[in-house]
């Protein structure tokens, strides 16, 4: 062998050993980023969930709106007032994300994760528990300040309150 051609091959082996390395560190990354996001979900701290978007997020609901990282403030922030409208007083109990499946790209990464939250509402006296469950993808970008979720898509919800199906909650519209 010559010595070029050991170069090159220590070199492209050193490339390899590294980006498996650094692939590793993504995950590692996306994972603690998908817990801070169930975190923020936990803590029902709508600011939580927003400093987990990159400047540049996006949206698109499921009638094919689409929404910036701020009109996505506003609109979660009118489901919040509507729930708190709803209810006499709620919390969140738990909020879990496992990601099923993901790929890294360079700064870009592919997640889809289960999604499943659970939610007690006291409603005119009486306690009742809403259980959310679904599918959650998302484009995640890496920013100098870590990971961060670049667009959100929910697929496959299912509502149940006190075990009983529940249909899709209406958002209120803008007067």
């Amino acid at each position: 062998m010559n010595g070029n051609f050991r170069v090159a091959l220590l070199t492209a082996m050193l490339t390899v050993v590294l980006g498996i390395g650094a692939r590793a560190d993504d995950r590692k990354e996306i994972g603690a980023l998908y817990s801070r996001v169930a975190k923020a979900l936990r803590s029902d701290e709508l600011e939580d969930l927003i400093s987990l978007l990159s400047h540049d997020f996006v949206y698109r609901d499921r009638k094919g709106q689409t929404y910036d990282r701020e009109q996505y403030r506003q609109k979660l922030k009118r489901n919040e007032d509507e729930d708190r409208k709803s209810a006499d007083k709620w919390t969140t109990k738990d909020s879990t994300l496992v990601i099923r499946k993901l790929s890294i790209t360079g700064n870009s990464s592919k997640a889809t994760a289960d999604l499943r939250s659970t939610r007690q509402l006291v409603k005119k006296g009486k306690t009742h528990v809403r259980l959310v469950r679904g599918v959650m993808t998302n484009d995640l970008t890496k920013t100098p300040d870590g990971w961060r979720l670049a667009s959100i898509h929910y697929s496959d919800f299912k509502f149940t309150l006190d075990g009983k199906p529940e249909p899709i909650m209406k958002v209120p519209q803008k007067k």
